[in-house]
Parts: structure tokens; C-alpha cells; sequence
């Protein structure tokens, strides 16, 4: 795969599963962690999209139009 004429690494086979949230909702869950949280609580902020980073890395060449060439 290739970004940029640069490979992009992909490390071990790219199978590892992610939880990917939009940089949107991630900053709302810290704002509300901000405004209504207590000290000394712990807050996980997460979403439901659990894709593997192979999948991710396949998505992105493509939207961004890199199309996929071996590294």
C-alpha cells in the first residue's frame, strides 16, 4: 500500500481490531467528561465500530484515490 508514493506500514498482518470514532464525537465525550465528570472517576470514551486497521488502511487509500500497490 502506498500514500504519497511513500508505503504505508501496515505492522504485523493488520488484523488488529480497533474501536474507530469520529474526532467529533470524541471531542464531545471529552467536553462532557469536562462539564459533568467527578474527580477521581475514570471515563472511557468509545464508540461501536470495531474494524481492523487492514480494513482502515484499505478504506482511506481509496477515498483519498491512492488506490492500493504492493509496499
Amino acid at each position: 500500500m502506498r500514500f504519497q508514493g511513500e508505503p504505508l506500514p501496515i505492522y504485523g498482518d493488520g488484523r488488529q481490531q480497533r474501536d474507530w470514532l469520529h474526532v467529533e464525537d470524541n471531542c464531545r465525550g471529552i467536553l462532557a467528561v469536562l462539564e459533568r465528570g467527578k474527580i477521581g472517576e475514570v471515563y472511557n470514551i468509545g464508540g461501536s465500530h470495531v474494524e481492523e486497521n487492514l480494513s482502515m488502511a484499505k478504506r482511506l487509500l481509496r477515498l483519498t484515490g491512492k488506490g492500493r500497490d504492493p509496499a
